[in-house]
């Protein structure tokens, strides 16, 4: 394709008819998205593009489905996991109910994988989660409880790896090609669509999990995001990015307290 997809009218006709703002994220990175949806829907000009998104009732859904990125697994780096686990111990007084949030969750795989980490090292203690993310889809995978298990070995190893304790078969019931969280751990889950720093905040957690997700997002949005993350945790709270983000250059940086440098975490400090 010759004519990029990347300009403002095509963002404006989105946010205009669907209410979809496209504008908070890197232009590059929405570029590509957005020509990859015209690949797979045989889109061809940009002008046959905004055509689509004016007339088709369902495109607002495929723009919300397929622009986000959802790449995740179960015990998905297995370090950072084992690390944030760690923290969590040493540092929770015991005190309440501990809130976790999973900005982001895609279809539960990390909310999953916390939860049976917080039973296996933590069921002493009150404990909720919560996993929104934008797609529909998404979250509609994420509540069945269900997920994808090819290989039970590789995910007992994994849970292992990241810190957790015994039989990862004590959190699911397993069956040839998939397996059910547990209806404990399922009862302490909640999930929920929720548009970062678009909708509403939450009240305040104790760790907040939003990795590898900030990246795709340009400074302004980025700032944002963040400033609203930090707004949401309690102070002494948790905040995890993820290896691959930054956000040194924020202004937000300033009241954050890092506590894992390789694995990105932070803790709030004012």
């Amino acid at each position: 394709m010759k004519q990029s997809y990347l300009n403002d009218e095509i963002i404006s006709i989105a946010k205009k008819v669907y209410k979809i703002d496209l504008s908070g994220y890197k232009p590059s990175f929405i570029d590509r998205r957005l020509k990859l949806i015209a690949m797979r829907k045989g889109i061809f000009s940009a002008r046959q593009f905004k055509d689509l998104i004016i007339n088709s009732g369902e495109f607002n859904h495929y723009l919300e489905e397929e622009i986000p990125v959802h790449v995740t697994s179960l015990f998905r780096d297995h370090d950072f996991f084992n690390s944030l686990i760690n923290h969590i111990e040493d540092q929770y007084n015991n005190a309440g109910v501990l809130k976790i949030w999973h900005p982001g969750c895609s279809d539960g795989s990390e909310v999953y994988s916390m939860a049976m980490l917080m039973e296996s090292r933590m069921n002493h203690i009150r404990y909720k989660l919560l996993g929104t993310d934008i797609s529909h889809e998404s979250i509609q995978a994420a509540r069945s409880g269900s997920l994808n298990c090819t290989n039970l070995n590789e995910v007992q190893s994994l849970y292992r790896a990241a810190g957790g304790k015994g039989s990862v078969r004590e959190h699911i019931i397993s069956s040839a090609n998939s397996f059910v969280i547990r209806q404990k751990i399922y009862d302490k889950i909640r999930f929920s669509r929720h548009i970062l720093g678009t909708d509403s905040k939450f009240t305040k957690f104790d760790v907040i999990i939003c990795r590898n997700m900030l990246m795709y997002y340009n400074e302004t949005a980025k700032e944002n995001i963040t400033k609203d993350l930090y707004d949401s945790l309690h102070k002494g709270g948790i905040l995890a990015i993820g290896k691959n983000e930054s956000i040194h250059d924020l202004e937000i940086t300033n009241k954050l307290k890092m506590i894992d440098k390789r694995n990105k975490i932070y803790q709030k400090i004012e």
